[in-house]
């Protein structure tokens, strides 16, 4: 079910690819739904911990499970930020292959020195197939001017797969 169906405070947050941050000391990379949805709730208990009418059983939230990582560059919190958000079915293959064309470039600026990043490479950052960052990454060769007939069947659902894939 979708997070909202679960937890209605989720629906007040969007994630963007902005870093927020905690007490002048961490970055936000996930979570950052779960972290305001703890705060919020926080806020609650204590309204009802100052109206009298907290119920003693409940349990006071005043934490959340978070892993802290040392990031070197900004393209590393890009990385884990896009692993999570392709988890998600609410994405579109255009959006996964704009995220993941972002990355690419973010990390060959950051890395200049280094060979330009390859498929094969992709797939093992993300976790995911070869087969899936080459069709991910098939959006991205897409004209909008030329292929407007083909991305329009694909995002009214007539084309379940990458266009450019099905075209090759």
């Amino acid at each position: 079910p979708p997070r909202s169906t679960l937890f209605p405070y989720t629906t007040l947050f969007r994630s963007d690819y902005s870093k927020p941050v905690i007490e002048d000391c961490y970055i936000i990379v996930s979570g950052e739904r779960r972290y305001r949805a703890t705060q919020l709730i926080q806020k609650q208990q204590q309204a009802e911990i100052v109206a009298g009418t907290f119920n003693p059983k409940e349990k006071l939230v005043n934490t959340i499970d978070a892993i802290v990582k040392d990031y070197s560059h900004d393209s590393d919190i890009y990385a884990d930020q896009l692993t999570e958000n392709i988890q998600r079915v609410d994405l579109t293959g255009f959006e996964v292959s704009d995220a993941i064309m972002n990355y690419k470039k973010s990390y060959e600026q950051e890395h200049p020195d280094l060979p330009s990043l390859k498929r094969e490479d992709l797939a093992k950052i993300f976790g995911k197939s070869l087969y899936w960052v080459s069709q991910m990454t098939s959006f991205a060769e897409l004209d909008a001017n030329d292929d407007k007939e083909l991305i329009s069947l694909f995002k009214e659902g007539v084309i379940s797969r990458s266009p450019a894939l099905v075209m090759s």
